[in-house]
């Protein structure tokens, strides 16, 4: 099976929430495939805490160039 984190690169403590995941699942036994896909990219600081983690081995980092613009408080476009 195959378990995706979708992840906005600005909210770098989401990483140890994941971390605690893949580690939880580790350890019931689970074989799993795991994603991590940074919107819009992926950081330094989020590649940093996923090596300090020691799970990075058992995870695929994926970057999806998604930006999102703001025309107003409740409009959202990807256009460019």
């Amino acid at each position: 099976s195959q378990m995706i984190f979708l992840m906005r690169c600005c909210r770098v403590e989401l990483i140890d929430w994941i971390a605690k995941q893949i580690l939880a699942d580790e350890a019931a036994g689970k074989d799993r495939m795991y994603v991590v896909v940074f919107l819009p990219r992926k950081t330094e600081q989020c590649m940093e805490r996923l090596n300090r983690k020691s799970i990075r081995a058992n995870v695929k980092v994926v970057e999806c160039a998604i930006h999102f613009f703001p025309f107003d408080r409740d409009i959202l476009s990807m256009e460019a």
